[in-house]
């Protein structure tokens, strides 16, 4: 079977595939300017041509993507100090904390309860590794509880990214709506009572 030289690239896939600091100057001009002037931004000076959704869709992949990327770091940058501290943990229990910061901040939780659940493993993982072989059964529980506050995170950034989907697809349908000069104010205002259920 052979391939036609012709066929366009998907337009979401051009996005992804430009250079970093292309795709974040690109991100800048999505969150700094209208739809129309970003599209404008990619169709002269990328040379790119693409629709109204394609770039919706690449913003919020772009935007998902970085979240991850800071999680990341947050979660690398903890086990690191961890690890330099000078506190009694084992590689796993430091491994258990970057993990959980990092959920927290993909999961977008806030600050305080980061604090809060970091702080509370650190000081059962202490109290546990001291007295270790008196305490086994309860060093088994404390892991199993981590791993099901975990499996819940996971849980949770799931449906906040489905959420953060669901909204980025109105507001992308809001925007086209608002610009589309065939509709009246009628019109758009019942699409919007429809949207978003008010």
């Amino acid at each position: 079977m052979s391939t036609d030289p012709t066929r366009k690239v998907n337009p979401r896939a051009k996005l992804k595939l430009l250079p970093e600091d292309i795709q974040e100057k690109l991100f800048e001009q999505v969150e700094s300017s209208t739809l129309e002037e970003t599209l404008e931004y990619v169709r002269e000076e990328l040379q790119i041509t693409i629709g109204r959704t394609a770039l919706a869709d690449w913003a919020a992949w772009y935007r998902r993507r970085e979240w991850i990327k800071d999680a990341e770091s947050d979660a690398a940058e903890m086990e690191d100090m961890l690890k330099r501290s000078g506190l009694q943990l084992g590689p796993e229990a430091i491994s258990a904390v970057a993990n959980a910061v990092f959920l927290n901040r993909a999961s977008k939780m806030g600050d305080a309860k980061t604090f809060v659940a970091t702080a509370g493993v650190i000081q059962r993982s202490q109290e546990l590794q001291s007295s270790q072989s008196a305490h086994k059964d309860k060093m088994e529980v404390a892991h199993k509880k981590l791993e099901l506050q975990q499996q819940d995170q996971v849980r949770k950034m799931k449906e906040l990214e489905m959420k953060v989907a669901e909204f980025e697809r109105k507001e992308t349908e809001t925007k086209d709506d608002l610009s589309n000069p065939q509709l009246t104010e009628e019109q758009r205002a019942t699409r919007m009572r429809e949207r978003f259920g008010v």
